[in-house]
C-alpha cells in the first residue's frame, strides 16, 4: 500500500482542515448538549407522562447513536467511512428482507450480499469500472439466481423485489460511500441534507412536541 494510499483511505490528521467540517461538527455537537435541556423544558411545561418522557429520552438516546455512527467515520478516514456506509448497506437490506419476505429466496439475498461486498471493495480500491459495471452485471445474476428453485410462479416478484434491494441499499448506498474518495469529501457529507436533517431532528422535535402539547391543553372559545 502506497503512503498515497493509506493516507486516503486512513488519514485523519487532516479531518478539520475545512472549515465546513469543523462547524458542522461543532453544530452538532452543541445541539445534541442543549437536547437535554429542551427536552427538560418541553416534559415540565406540558406537564408531560412518564411515558411521554421516556419516549423523548429514548429517543434522544438513539440519535446520539445514529450520530456517532455517521460522524466518527466520516472524520475518521475514507476507509472507516465507507466500511459504515457498507454496514448501512447490510442493515436496509436485512430489515427491507425481513418485512418483504425477501430473506426466505436464500439464493437472490446472497447474491445481493455479495455484491454489497464487491461494490464496498471497488470503493475502497477506489476501482470506477468495476464499481459501475457491478450493477447490471448483479441485476443479471439475481434475475438468473431467482431460476434456480425451478418455482415460474412469483419469479417476476422475487426478482423485481431483489434488484430493487440492490438498486437502493448496494447501488445506491454504494455511491454514497464511493464519494470518500475524494481527497475532500468530508464536508460534503457533513453538509447534504440528509446528515444536517440527523443533527438537526431532535431539537426540532423536542420544540415541536412542546407546541403541540401546549395546544392541546388551550382550550378552544367558541362564539355563542
Amino acid at each position: 500500500m502506497s503512503e498515497i494510499t493509506r493516507e486516503r483511505l486512513f488519514g485523519f490528521r487532516h479531518a478539520f482542515d475545512d472549515r465546513v467540517t469543523v462547524v458542522l461538527t461543532l453544530t452538532a455537537l452543541t445541539l445534541f448538549l442543549l437536547a437535554p435541556l429542551l427536552i427538560l423544558i418541553a416534559t415540565r411545561v406540558a406537564n408531560s407522562t412518564s411515558d411521554k418522557r421516556k419516549e423523548l429520552w429514548d429517543r434522544y438516546r438513539s440519535w446520539i447513536w445514529l450520530a456517532l455512527f455517521i460522524l466518527i467515520p466520516v472524520l475518521a478516514g475514507a476507509f472507516w467511512t465507507i466500511l459504515a456506509v457498507a454496514t448501512l448497506s447490510f442493515l436496509c437490506y436485512r430489515e427491507y428482507a425481513r418485512i418483504t419476505g425477501l430473506f426466505r429466496e436464500r439464493t437472490i439475498s446472497l447474491i445481493v450480499v455479495i455484491g454489497i461486498l464487491l461494490i464496498a471493495f471497488a470503493a475502497l480500491d477506489n476501482w470506477y469500472r468495476l464499481f459501475v459495471a457491478l450493477f447490471p452485471l448483479t441485476v443479471a445474476l439475481i434475475a438468473i439466481g431467482g431460476l434456480i428453485p425451478d418455482q415460474p410462479k412469483g419469479y417476476i416478484q422475487r426478482v423485481g423485489l431483489g434488484v430493487l434491494g440492490f438498486a437502493l441499499f448496494g447501488s445506491a448506498l454504494g455511491n454514497l460511500g464511493y464519494v470518500a474518495n475524494d481527497w475532500n469529501y468530508r464536508p460534503s457529507f457533513c453538509s447534504s441534507s440528509s446528515r444536517w436533517n440527523l443533527m438537526t431532528s431532535l431539537p426540532t422535535s423536542a420544540a415541536i412536541y412542546l407546541v403541540i402539547e401546549s395546544l392541546s391543553r388551550t382550550p378552544v372559545r367558541t362564539k355563542q
